[in-house]
């Protein structure tokens, strides 16, 4: 399977998405991806495709495979060390082998916001946010607002 090229991004984006493509077909020429990794390169070229980001999944390789997720599913992420559990409206947690930043940066597009160093939450299941800095999720969780972020959380929450 190789990749096509596509118009989506802007001129300026367009040259090192062509490289990736690029890249990643000598790869796969080189290199038959077992069915798991296939997987997440098929992932990753489908969101490179998408014009917006309502059809983003994200993809989490787990020791039991890889699983695709709108955004719209995760309630929170918790970092512990290297890895982040991931809560979900309908499935059960899921621990990833990658530090909660990584995430941070690739679901910032999509209502999530750093509440605390161990903690990424999904704005739209945020249900109130209590004046000591407790915040109350969809799933009936607490979470502890960092003090240094608070101002600016509610600021963000106010404005989302």
């Amino acid at each position: 399977m190789l990749m096509k090229n596509f118009h989506g991004p802007s001129l300026g984006q367009r040259g090192d998405i062509i490289d990736l493509q690029n890249a990643i077909n000598r790869h796969i020429i080189k290199n038959e991806f077992p069915p798991q990794r296939q997987k997440l390169v098929n992932n990753l070229i489908d969101n490179l495709q998408q014009k917006d980001h309502s059809n983003f999944k994200l993809a989490l390789s787990t020791m039991d495979g890889v699983f695709l997720f709108d955004p719209k599913e995760i309630i929170f992420c918790e970092g512990e060390s290297n890895y982040t559990r991931f809560h979900f409206t309908a499935h059960s947690p899921l621990l990833v082998c990658k530090t909660i930043k990584e995430y941070e940066d690739l679901l910032q597009d999509h209502q999530f916001i750093r509440v605390h160093k161990s903690f990424l939450v999904n704005r739209a299941h945020i249900i109130k946010m209590d004046k000591d800095g407790t915040m109350q999720l969809t799933n009936k969780m607490d979470i502890s607002v960092s003090r240094r972020k608070k101002s600016d959380i509610l600021k963000s929450i106010k404005e989302g």
